[in-house]
């Protein structure tokens, strides 16, 4: 009789050197493929959040319309436009001054630090504000009720301090959302920079953001790296009508200039990146001369087709 196997056998439940790095590669692998996943599931979810909240100002511009047969904003655009506002003691934005209509917040109680102040765009006489006001309930008539999360002021916005405590709505990427009011007054200009020169839509209004260098949750240099921004003076007019233009309608005697636009209120989201018409975007990048110098964005192609779509800003027209 054979004497008993005393050799001690294998634990059959043990890996390999070779097994456990096969394993490890293949779950780096999967993290690989997932991680760009996730966050382009990420982003897509917050575009579609800063949709709704577009729609949300939208159909409220649109509902303060029918009521008031005017568009919203206590100061008109023509102040708003002001080369005034485009300094460090102005800076109110268009935002700020729709919210005054449609969410609400004048006062006449006296000033009280941080709390009940004074806001407006440079060069106008200001109107008095109470911060707990804003998008409380039975203020602004119900037109718009933000979520006090999208309720943010920033103190990157280059304007007067007081205008810096005002906030503005922010998208879901946690950066301002612009809001472009139509001056209507008849015009021959489509942009401008300020309202010295009498045109639709005007820079100015919005310039607090677009010359801050630190502005929303990723403190974005939208100065100098916006197409709008303060740097890109010589060519930010044609920017605009590429911007607020209707590609479906150009000008009979100068097809590179819109004829009218998107609508006479259009509020724009910087998008995923956070930039407003980001100066290193794919879609700038497409519009430079041989040289590699970008110093505008056309209106058209030619083609009808609107530029804005290759951009991932986001953007929803109110109004007519």
């Amino acid at each position: 009789m054979k004497p008993a196997n005393t050799r001690a056998h294998r634990n059959p439940s043990a890996f390999s050197l070779v097994e456990l790095l096969v394993v490890i590669a293949i779950i780096g692998v999967v993290i690989a493929i997932l991680i760009p996943a996730l966050a382009g599931a990420r982003r897509q979810s917050r575009k579609v959040a800063t949709m709704a909240t577009l729609r949300d100002l939208s159909n409220a511009s649109n509902q303060f319309f029918t009521d008031n047969k005017r568009n919203p904003g206590y100061f008109s655009p023509a102040a708003m436009g002001a080369a005034a506002n485009a300094t460090a003691n102005g800076g109110f934005t268009g935002m700020q001054n729709l919210l005054l209509d449609i969410a609400g917040g004048i006062t006449q109680a006296p000033p009280s630090a941080g709390v009940i102040f004074d806001v407006g765009p440079g060069g106008s006489t200001p109107v008095r504000i109470d911060l707990t006001k804003i998008g409380a309930s039975g203020t602004g008539k119900g037109y718009f009720a933000p979520d006090k999360s999208s309720l943010v002021a920033d103190s990157g916005l280059v304007g007067s301090a007081n205008n810096q405590l005002m906030p503005q709505i922010v998208d879901a990427f946690g950066n301002p959302i612009l809001a472009w009011v139509a001056d209507e007054r008849p015009s021959t200009e489509f942009a401008a920079d300020n309202s010295s020169t009498l045109a639709k839509f005007y820079w100015a209004s919005n310039a607090g953001v677009l010359t801050s260098t630190r502005i929303g949750r990723d403190q974005r240099d939208q100065n100098n790296s916006s197409m709008l921004g303060g740097s890109f003076a010589t060519g930010r007019v044609a920017t605009m009508a590429a911007l607020l233009g209707n590609p479906a309608f150009p000008q009979q005697n100068d097809p590179t200039k819109p004829a009218a636009a998107k609508g006479s209120i259009v509020f724009q989201s910087a998008g995923s990146d956070g930039f407003f018409m980001g100066r290193y975007d794919n879609a700038t990048k497409s519009f430079g001369t041989p040289s590699g110098g970008i110093t505008t964005v056309p209106y058209t192609t030619g083609t009808g087709i609107d530029i804005m779509g290759s951009y991932d800003d986001v953007m929803q027209a109110a109004g007519n």
